[in-house]
């Protein structure tokens, strides 16, 4: 599998080198009212073909064993999705009451 670059502490600190990660999800939440036009544009740049996501899908009821199995792979770059052909019974929140007597 893939392994993370290492580097000996002399080289960071001889040339001193400054070393920042970016964190989308502390992004998003510091630029709420920018996160809807930064999907949009993700949305048009993947339908463009400028941008492709690799993804691999399965279906939920049938397939979460093989699915659960990929995702565990190491080296594996593609995101799993998990497909819901058949969501069953739902009930509206809305609708549902409780009765209080007893």
């Amino acid at each position: 599998g893939a392994r993370a670059a290492t580097f000996p502490m002399s080289f960071w600190t001889s040339n001193a080198l400054i070393v920042r990660g970016f964190s989308l999800r502390q992004w998003m939440q510091d630029n709420k009212k920018k996160v809807p036009k930064m999907m949009e544009t993700l949305g048009k740049l993947v339908r463009a073909e400028k941008l492709v996501a690799q993804y691999t899908d399965y279906e939920l009821s049938s397939e979460f064993a093989e699915a659960l199995e990929h995702a565990c792979e190491d080296g594996k770059c593609t995101k799993v999705l998990l497909r819901v052909n058949d969501i069953g019974t739902t009930y509206d929140s809305a609708t549902t009451t409780t009765s209080d007597s007893a």
